[in-house]
């Protein structure tokens, strides 16, 4: 298997560990569906190489991250600071 093979898999696999609800499947467009919080993908296959795949993860990646929960900065820093104790 090819480096670039094993970083996409394992690329797929940090989605899960970030909660980020993704789904794999025969299509020819990738995209973010804010309703559903859901991260659609193309096979693997279906890409022309491995570095598209990642670019085109990355790039969607960026609308799942922009979505106001995730950019609560108030809310980011409350948790932060409740940790920590103070």
């Amino acid at each position: 298997m090819s480096c670039l093979k094993t970083l996409c898999n394992n690329v797929v696999k940090l989605l899960a560990h970030m909660d980020v609800k993704h789904k794999v499947k025969d299509s020819n467009q990738a995209f973010f569906r804010p309703i559903d919080d859901l991260i659609v993908l193309p096979q693997l296959n279906q890409f022309e190489d491995y570095k598209k795949f990642i670019s085109v993860l990355f790039h969607e990646l960026t609308h799942w991250s922009m979505v106001k929960s995730r950019l609560d900065r108030e809310k980011y820093y409350r948790e932060t600071m409740k940790l920590e104790g103070k």
